[in-house]
């Protein structure tokens, strides 16, 4: 059987069509139609559907009624779509209704009012046909890479599994140790600069008197500053002025002072006490003054000192200059040693000072020259 119109709202219907576009109801089946079974989700609700006769053709869908005469085509709201795979409830759900082969069209119920705007199933139906139409465009687009746009038939999904293998190379790494010594620094104490005398100021001469001196003390003074020997002359100062002590004496006529500290060593080496008849140089002087030569520590063993002086006796009217080895010792013995005969130098010259002879280089170094 062939409709050319749908049964609820009247639309035009092509050949084939087993469901109106414009209201969603399903139209009845011609003779040479094929059985279609359409199978529906279960749907919750207090009335679900009956499964469909054996051998029947579903002819309406529950819900759908005749449209009420005003000339306008009246639409149900459908329970469930096949398109949209939703149901829609209603305030009132309907059975549906099955024939057999060969019975003729049941009375269709009365439309059951609804509260809803009859213009939201039209809006549903459209969405879901442009939907099904945007689906299968895809997967005929999908299937052929687009060559055949038009073109419906089964789609195959393939599931394809990708196996990523990750390769990992293990580089071998070669770790140097280095090993770090940790030298404690060496603290270098400050090196102190060598200690050295200071520059010994240049050699005095002493002043000479005036008017002349030739009686009393004379004075004890060293010809030159370093000695000839090249020792200070400030080193042996506290031995010369020992002896100077006991030559003042001498001419001061003082024998008492003199007889326990000077002594006479003779030409065997023989050391004995002053007395006048072994010693007979220096009684006569009215002034006695050494002047010191050179001078170094006693050969020996002895803690004095050996200085070679020279002696300038000043007499009344005269002045004599003699050379020799005096031994001093103020600190063991106590003593004051002349070693031997004195040379003579000059005997009887014209009076001269000490002093005078000391301001004249030209003397001193003929002094030092003789004077051994």
């Amino acid at each position: 059987m062939t409709n050319n119109t749908c049964q609820n709202c009247n639309a035009q219907l092509t050949p084939g069509q087993w469901m109106c576009p414009e209201c969603g109801t399903a139209v009845p089946a011609s003779d040479d139609d094929v059985d279609r079974t359409v199978m529906r989700p279960p749907v919750a609700g207090p009335a679900p559907l009956a499964p469909p006769v054996a051998g029947g053709l579903i002819t309406s869908i529950p819900g759908a009624g005749v449209p009420p005469p005003t000339g306008k085509p009246g639409l149900a709201p459908p329970i469930w779509s096949p398109i949209a795979g939703t149901q829609v409830p209603t305030s009132q759900p309907v059975p549906p209704t099955f024939l057999a082969p060969g019975q003729g069209q049941p009375a269709v119920p009365a439309p059951v009012p609804d509260a809803s705007p009859r213009w939201l199933p039209r809006v549903a139906v459209a969405l879901a046909v442009v939907g099904i139409g945007l689906l299968v465009w895809k997967l005929t687009s999908s299937d052929d890479g687009g060559a055949n746009p038009g073109t419906t038939g089964p789609v195959t999904s393939t599931a394809i599994l990708e196996t990523t293998v990750v390769e990992t190379t293990v580089v071998e790494t070669t770790v140097e140790t280095t090993t770090v010594t940790t030298v404690e620094p060496t603290t270098v104490p400050p090196t102190a600069p060598p200690v050295t005398d200071p520059p010994r100021p240049p050699w005095p001469a002493p002043p000479i008197p005036e008017p002349p001196v030739f009686a009393g003390p004379g004075i004890a003074w060293a010809v030159s500053d370093p000695l000839a020997s090249g020792m200070n002359s400030d080193q042996p100062t506290p031995y010369l002025l020992f002896a100077q002590d006991v030559f003042n004496k001498m001419a001061a006529d003082d024998w008492v002072g003199v007889q326990p500290t000077f002594w006479f060593q003779l030409p065997d080496g023989q050391v004995v006490p002053y007395t006048f008849d072994v010693q007979s140089q220096w009684p006569a002087a009215d002034r006695l003054s050494l002047l010191l030569v050179d001078a170094a520590p006693d050969a020996t063993g002895l803690s004095g000192y050996d200085l070679t002086v020279a002696v300038i006796a000043n007499f009344a009217g005269s002045t004599s200059m003699l050379c020799g080895h005096l031994y001093s010792d103020p600190v063991t013995s106590g003593q004051v040693i002349q070693r031997g005969q004195f040379e003579l130098l000059a005997d009887g010259a014209p009076s001269f000072m000490p002093e005078a002879l000391l301001n004249d280089p030209a003397q001193i170094a003929d002094l030092q020259a003789r004077c051994k």
